[in-house]
């Protein structure tokens, strides 16, 4: 699926109107309105999850309550 037509990519893009709680250069984190997904997404598309191996080092998914 091309980033273009990705629902999770027009999100943390904000390409899409989303209740966004926290942003960074590589992530957002939204507000799900049907709660059934983490929400953190990647601004970068991904086809599978193996490939995020490729920025974890970029990436600081540790959250702070």
């Amino acid at each position: 699926m091309p980033q273009s037509t990705c629902l999770g990519c027009q999100l943390a893009n904000k390409e899409i109107e989303a209740n966004i709680i926290y942003e960074n250069d590589w992530i957002t984190c939204i507000l799900d309105i049907a709660p059934l997904n983490e929400g953190i997404l990647t601004k970068k598309h991904f086809h599978d999850v193996d490939d995020l191996d490729d920025i974890r080092d970029q990436i600081d998914l540790r959250t702070y309550v």
